[in-house]
């Protein structure tokens, strides 16, 4: 389950723990959990209706625009990219965006899922918009010409309102559970393509609409990252007053990380919180001062994320000296008293001044120095944030349509909701974070579900596609990819399962595609302490053999363990086609459909094994040291949401007390800073 949950959560936990988010478990704020979606656009009518040939010539035009695209990012692909051009048929798709009028629904049907096909593993899902482009035009196509349209709207809404009076009660009521609800979906999906009863889709965005995934993290994670102890010696020589002085400086502090409480979007404020003890000497003439000084030094530097970027506002810094003198060496025979005595009042004379002017340059460098190191660690976060987080969840289609991150006094709190235009969202405010835990990720089915359809709906993956990338992001392939299936027998070990059983042993590993289902291709139902997932595929190939669409489910119970929360598998896995009939209606399968079935299933018994332990969390890149985090709690709960909680770290425990090492200048974020405390040189 470690694998499976660190798949699941990585896009969010990375991004938190890149970037400072996190929560104390308290979850966030009442007025952000629930949030409102955008209005939707005036319909057409309010529930039925003719569609007007100004939404066709707009749908059309979308296609159109569509296909520019895909054209344009095939022109920009290598010559030699054999999937840089898959057969389309774009001489037919352009006819029929070019005439609303000569449109026909069924060859737009059909060249959406032609389209959807063209999708290939890990590309960008530029494919998938065009096929959502053509769909909706097919479906206006098809409303404009339905003489019996308005009524199978009003049949479109009576059911819809339906479901949501169900949704509404799980609101009120958590333990009314959420399935069936996701029935919802595919209503709302045809309601918004055909522009259709506006009021009913706002209600329904209202109350299936809400945030369905919350990751929050302490302070005490975040600040084991960002904390840096101040350790340094440096040399002093510089001028006040016209005498020069010079010695050395020791600073000694921390730089520490404080959340600051912020509604609009996280705030996190890096400290220095330090002090620089001098011993310095000057002297003008035959007198020579020694002085010792100490310079309090503060330094703050607020640093913000919302959810497009991480930007930083001006240090603040302050500097506060003291010095006394030490002692007074006089060169000369006579006179020596009188020497200095008057140098001694001269330089408690000039202190105050000598130290006023000390702390303002210590304040002035300090301010300097620690701008030119936070704003390194600023961009470095802001890079991240970028490139690991939002631009790989945007390319595929996965970035959430709200994302809000928010403050408190200990806590960051992140809530974002993935829901397009004809899905559905959590319907219950998320479950509290279990007590104890520094990182948690409550996440809503429907978070699964949604991003799936986003990035698998119609794509097609094989070994070789998967392979290459575990290799381009340097991670190993998992033993379920380098470890080929088992032979298979088939009931009766005859015919052409009977072959198929021995060609695996003289041709070793076979390579095997999955082209996911266009519609729902995971599914997920959750209830307490049991989830169930199922894996939709059109298409199966193992070899040179493919059979047509099944199902892949397994249905897990959480359960405690000496070693911790794990997952135990309920029965067998079931693979089976939809409907539990395959094709032409037969109820048992041919042959070839019985061997690939068998793979399938010895393929997922290695993924999907009968207890999985759910391996503790490692923390990506300066929060490695934090880690790896140990699961503290699981349990998912009747309305849809998967709550999961990590603990702070077991310490390590030491025989005998380690010898002490010096910490450099090197090794923490803000080094000493030059400062004089001496009144006279």
């Amino acid at each position: 389950m470690g694998s499976v949950v660190r798949r699941l959560l990585a896009p969010c936990v990375a991004a938190v723990v890149v970037c400072f988010l996190g929560t104390d478990g308290k979850g966030i704020k009442a007025d952000v959990s629930v949030v409102t979606p955008a209005p939707v656009p005036a319909a057409t009518a309010s529930s039925g209706g003719p569609v007007p040939a100004s939404a066709l010539d707009a749908a059309a035009a979308r296609v159109r625009a569509a296909m520019k695209a895909v054209a344009d990012s095939r022109k920009a692909a290598p010559a030699d990219d054999a999937e840089a051009a898959p057969a389309i048929d774009w001489q037919s798709l352009e006819l029929q965006a070019s005439n609303p009028s000569a449109a026909d629904p069924a060859v737009l049907r059909k060249l959406e899922r032609a389209i959807r096909s063209q999708s290939r593993g890990f590309d960008p899902p530029m494919h998938a918009s065009l096929a959502d482009a053509v769909r909706r035009y097919g479906r206006l196509v098809a409303a404009s010409r339905n003489p019996a349209f308005e009524a199978d709207v009003g049949k479109q809404v009576a059911d819809l309102k339906a479901l949501l009076e169900k949704a509404a009660a799980v609101g009120r009521d958590a333990a009314a559970g959420f399935a069936g609800i996701e029935k919802a979906a595919p209503i709302l999906e045809s309601l918004h393509d055909t522009q259709q009863a506006a009021g009913v889709l706002a209600e329904a965005r209202r109350i299936v609409g809400r945030a369905n995934v919350f990751i929050d993290a302490r302070e005490s994670l975040l600040a084991q990252a960002a904390s840096r102890p101040v350790d340094e010696v440096a040399p002093v020589d510089e001028v006040i007053l016209g005498i020069r002085q010079r010695g050395s400086g020791h600073t000694q502090g921390f730089v520490l990380l404080d959340l600051v409480p912020s509604q609009e979007s996280a705030a996190i404020d890096l400290v220095l919180d330090a002090t620089n003890h001098s011993h310095t000497r000057g002297g003008r003439g035959p007198v020579t001062v020694c002085s010792r000084g100490t310079t309090d030094l503060d330094a703050r530097r607020r640093i913000h994320l919302d959810d497009e970027r991480v930007w930083g506002l001006p240090v603040e810094a302050n500097a506060s000296t003291q010095s006394a003198t030490e002692g007074i060496g006089v060169r000369a025979h006579l006179g020596r008293n009188l020497i200095r005595n008057i140098a001694s009042r001269q330089a408690a004379s000039m202190r105050p001044q000598a130290d006023a002017i000390s702390a303002g340059r210590a304040r002035d460098r300090l301010r300097a120095r620690f701008d030119s190191q936070t704003q390194e660690a600023i961009e470095r976060l802001s890079t991240n944030y970028r490139t690991q987080f939002r631009d790989p969840l945007v390319l595929h289609d996965l970035y959430p349509e709200m994302l809000h991150h928010n403050t408190t006094d200990d806590a960051i709190h992140s809530a974002a909701r993935k829901m397009l235009a004809g899905q559905i969202g959590a319907a219950t405010s998320p479950p509290p974070t279990a007590d104890g835990a520094v990182l948690s990720a409550r996440v809503h089915q429907t978070a699964i579900v949604n991003a799936a359809a986003a990035w698998l709906a119609g794509r097609t993956f094989t070994k070789d596609q998967v392979e290459a990338e575990y290799r381009r992001r340097n991670r190993p392939l998992p033993e379920s990819l380098t470890k080929d299936v088992e032979d298979v027998r088939d009931e009766n070990d005859a015919g052409e399962g009977g072959a198929a059983r021995r060609d695996a042993a003289k041709d070793g590993p076979k390579p095997w595609s999955v082209r996911f289902a266009v519609e729902r291709p995971v599914e997920l139902e959750v209830d307490d302490n049991r989830v169930t997932a199922t894996l939709r595929g059109d298409s199966f190939t193992s070899g040179d053999k493919t059979v047509g669409p099944m199902e892949v489910k397994a249905t897990y119970r959480i359960e405690s363990s000496p070693a911790g929360p794990r997952l135990v598998r309920e029965g067998d896995i079931v693979i089976a086609p939809p409907g539990g009939k395959w094709a032409g209606d037969r109820d048992k399968p041919t042959p070839t459909e019985r061997v690939i079935r068998l793979r399938l299933k010895r393929r997922a018994e290695q993924i999907l094994t009968e207890k999985i332990d759910i391996g503790p969390l490692s923390l990506p890149g300066q929060f490695e040291a934090a880690g790896p985090l140990p699961v503290h709690h699981i349990s998912s709960r009747k309305d849809g949401w998967i709550n999961v909680g990590w603990r702070q770290k077991d310490p390590v425990v030491y025989e005998s007390s380690p010898v002490p090492v010096m910490v450099s200048g090197a090794d923490v974020i803000a080094p000493a800073f030059e400062t004089s405390a001496a009144v006279s040189r």
